[in-house]
């Protein structure tokens, strides 16, 4: 786990209560998970150098496997579409329990993305599971765009 102080990327809150998604290009109702997510996406696209034309937000699983219920957060694709990293945003308040992992790795089977990444607040929990076949690498700062593709 590391943290990351996520306060100057905070998101600035409309007159109706709502957020401005740049990823969706539109007005997202202002709760305590869509902040930290909007404000994540801030830093990574600021201080990642993540394309902001790579990051997807709010995908339904059903569009990777059919009958599957849930959305990803945030999911991260290379150039040529293939999904690299799926994160999982969760208010601060929140703690990482089994049933949050268990979520993240259900998704992960079927995204089968290199990497993932628990978010909740300004904690991060990242994992690296491409050379590892039931196994994670847990890392301890978020990785550029770079680095991941």
């Amino acid at each position: 786990m590391f943290e990351i102080d996520l306060n100057k990327h905070y998101p600035q809150k409309k007159d109706n209560n709502v957020y401005l998604c740049n990823v969706r290009k539109r007005l997202i109702n202002a709760t305590p998970e869509e902040k930290i997510r909007q404000s994540l996406i801030s830093f990574l696209v600021s201080e990642r150098g993540y394309p902001i034309e790579n990051i997807r937000v709010e995908i339904p699983m059903s569009r990777f496997e059919a009958g599957v219920r849930g959305r990803a957060d945030i999911i991260i694709i290379d150039n040529e579409s293939t999904v690299i990293c799926l994160i999982e945003c969760k208010e601060p308040n929140e703690c990482l329990t089994d049933r949050v992992f268990e979520q993240v790795k259900k998704y992960n089977d079927i995204l089968n993305a290199e990497t993932f990444c628990i978010v909740i607040g300004h904690y991060f929990y990242f994992y690296d599971c491409r050379p590892y076949s039931d196994s994670f690498k847990q890392l301890v700062d978020f990785p550029t765009f770079r680095t991941l593709i």
